[in-house]
């Protein structure tokens, strides 16, 4: 709530220009992209080739470790010679393949509306 006589755009202008003071001046940016060897924020990428996912365990991420369990745990290079497909959310979104249909692949090629007809 505002007091009278007063707007909003003068009250957010005087807090942007109080935090643009003390925000310092390498993270005044709109995206800040963090060096994977830094201590603090930085995390080194999974070992597969292509996979920009944070390590989570033996040098790979949650998804391509879970991959490695499922085969019983070979040598990681082994491993890495053939991790299998991409993973999900990483490939680009497909569409079903009815003509017109704008809606995203669900299974066998369709979305939800289209497979279930």
């Amino acid at each position: 709530m505002t007091a009278p006589g007063t707007s909003r755009s003068s009250i957010s202008s005087g807090l942007l220009e109080k935090l643009i003071a003390v925000v310092r001046p390498e993270f005044r940016i709109e995206v800040h992209l963090v060096d994977p060897d830094d201590p603090v924020l930085g995390r080194r990428q999974c070992a597969v080739a292509q996979c920009d996912r944070p390590v989570s365990e033996n040098a790979l991420c949650s998804g391509h470790a879970r991959r490695w369990r499922d085969r019983d745990r070979p040598a990681i290079a082994v491993f890495l010679a053939d991790p299998g497909p991409v993973l999900n959310g990483r490939r680009d979104l497909s569409v079903c393949t009815v003509s017109g249909c704008r809606y995203g692949r669900s299974g066998l090629g369709l979305c939800t509306r289209h497979r279930a007809a």
